[in-house]
């Protein structure tokens, strides 16, 4: 929970979407890559106000039953009641305000990166001037794991090559290491030059990211409660 922080500007500050309405279109899309942190993600649901996220729900975390509940309720075509498990061990995409189901490292960023594009590929068909039907962005939030895994480096290098200004990447840089003798410094020089760097070294991660000027294709890293 050290990047507590950080979930309260992204859900009470900067991205745009609807509790009462999950599917809004022009919803922001919130990819979380880092998807052994879900609690984080669902505690900011719950605190949102999406009627699913009860603190009942959240109590039933990584239930073992996860599975076959849910999977008998889909079978029987069963309305999802207030007790059943939600809280899956991974962001699962079934429910309200999951974009995408991940857990493979790299995977999320891989599909943030296929989720801005499909965006603006929207955009370009449907905009027109002075009326965008299509505008949101993409918040795409990863630790190091990701950015370990070549598949996470290729995508964003396909981001900068598309300069996809709709993507914006957050690193929890929290002093945990898959690989101390691989630092993520040496990581982050790898992004192409077309991505925007943002470090921001402090534990005012709310404050910061709101008053942020995002640049074009920006990627930020973050310093947690838990790297002090």
């Amino acid at each position: 929970m050290g990047a507590a922080a950080i979930g309260v500007a992204l859900w009470r500050h900067l991205m745009r979407y609807n509790p009462k309405n999950p599917d809004w279109f022009n919803r922001d899309r919130f990819i979380l890559s880092a998807g052994h942190a879900c609690l984080w993600q669902y505690i900011h649901l719950h605190l949102s106000g999406y009627d699913a996220w009860t603190l009942n729900a959240l109590k039933q975390y990584h239930n073992p039953e996860f599975g076959v509940r849910f999977s008998t309720l889909l079978i029987e075509s069963i309305s999802l009641p207030s007790s059943t498990q939600i809280a899956a061990g991974h962001p699962e995409i079934e429910f309200p305000g999951i974009e995408l189901t991940t857990g493979l490292l790299g995977q999320g960023i891989a599909n943030a990166v296929g989720l801005a594009i499909a965006s603006k590929h929207l955009a370009a068909t449907y905009n027109r001037p002075n009326f965008d039907i299509v505008n949101n962005k993409i918040w795409c939030f990863t630790g190091d794991g990701c950015l370990q895994e070549g598949v996470g480096q290729e995508a964003l290098s396909v981001a900068g090559h598309l300069r996809l200004d709709n993507l914006i990447v957050i690193y929890d840089d929290n002093s945990v290491r898959l690989d101390p003798l691989h630092p993520i410094s040496l990581l982050f020089r790898r992004i192409p030059s077309l991505w925007s760097l943002s470090m921001v070294i402090s534990t005012s991660a709310s404050r910061t990211i709101h008053r942020r000027k995002w640049q074009q294709w920006a990627s930020m890293s973050l310093k947690s409660m838990m790297g002090r």
